[in-house]
């Protein structure tokens, strides 16, 4: 049986399995006509073989390589693709290849273990961090498990497309362990849960009105009347209310909440402004939509808002602000600009 994972220089994670921890037997079994891939306990069916290969590194009497892909289109696990490695005990040459993995990730990648068996997420996005929440972020998703015998160490790394396959692996073998040596976030808050397998349910505004915060950047954006969207923390509110004064330095603002499971789940969300005629610095040309992507946590509050800057960017009129996720309008709220004094 084999698998394949994105690189030949990823092939493996080497892991020392101490103490009384239980070993899993990870290594996979495919049964052609049955269509079931199987990892030790962990049953997936309708897995059609895609591609199957094996390969060699140095002699053919000390490294066996074996690549295999699987699809279905029947359960979450849609593409799985795995690589097993084959080495002498004697013979550790690919012993700390796990490092390849971090590095083709730049080392951001989030690990947690159930005994001998390791899960990674890894970003893979090019334009991406882990805080900022302007640019969408993909990741790569792999687990990692050792065997050692006395005379050979079996090392499998399987490569997952989605994060809720990855999660049934998780909660398969976090139900089976025996020995307690789980390192593993709450399974019903699970950060590592995406878009692919989120539900969202509505948004909650907490509060909608005039407030002051602290900038802490800002990103050019030809997608917005002002030509900049602004970054912020600390915001504070200062008035509730519909009715903003056209007055500079006047900031109005939603703080709101994805709902929906489960919980810490990223998901993207188009926001669209509709305002009145407005020059985008950026273009020159006139607008009446604002809008951009940005990425939330289901349950986390976050912060919409329109900054009165310099004079002509927030002209009187009415604002709606929407958001939008999977082309369904979720939310919206509108508000007023009124001339000063009024």
């Amino acid at each position: 049986m084999k698998n394949f994972i994105q690189k030949l220089s990823l092939v493996t994670i080497s892991l020392s399995v101490l103490g009384c921890s239980t070993v899993h037997n990870f290594s996979p079994e495919y049964d052609k006509d049955s269509e079931t891939l199987k990892f030790g306990t962990l049953v997936l069916e309708n897995m059609k073989l895609d591609e199957s290969k094996v390969s060699y590194a140095g002699s053919t009497n000390h490294v066996t390589i074996s690549e295999t892909k699987f699809s279905s289109d029947a359960n979450d696990c849609k593409n799985i693709s795995i690589t097993e490695l084959n080495v002498p005990t004697d013979y550790y040459f690919y012993n700390n290849m796990h490092e390849d993995v971090l590095k083709k990730h730049k080392g951001m990648c989030s690990i947690e273990n159930i005994d001998n068996i390791y899960f990674m997420r890894c970003l893979s996005s090019l334009f991406s961090s882990s805080e900022d929440n302007l640019n969408p972020k993909t990741y790569s998703y792999y687990i990692a498990s050792a065997l050692q015998s006395s005379e050979v160490n079996k090392k499998t790394l399987v490569s997952i497309a989605s994060s809720s396959c990855i999660r049934n692996f998780k909660r398969h073998y976090y139900a089976h362990n025996t020995s307690g040596n789980v390192q593993l976030y709450n399974l019903e808050k699970d950060e590592w849960a995406s878009s692919d397998d989120s539900h969202v349910t509505g948004v909650r505004l907490d509060k909608a009105g005039i407030f002051k915060y602290t900038k802490t950047g800002e990103v050019k954006s030809d997608s917005v009347a002002t030509g900049i969207l602004n970054k912020g923390r600390n915001f504070q509110l200062i008035e509730e209310t519909n009715k903003i004064p056209q007055r500079i330095g006047t900031t109005y603002a939603i703080r709101f909440e994805l709902e929906g499971h489960p919980k810490g789940s990223v998901i993207p969300v188009t926001v669209i402004v509709n305002h009145p005629a407005t020059k985008n610095s950026q273009t020159g040309e006139l607008t009446t939509v604002s809008t951009w992507t940005s990425n939330f946590k289901i349950g986390h509050p976050y912060h919409v808002l329109k900054e009165h800057t310099t004079p002509g960017d927030m002209p009187h009129g009415i604002y709606t602000i929407q958001l939008v996720h999977k082309g369904k309008v979720i939310f919206e709220n509108k508000f007023e600009v009124v001339e000063s004094g009024t």
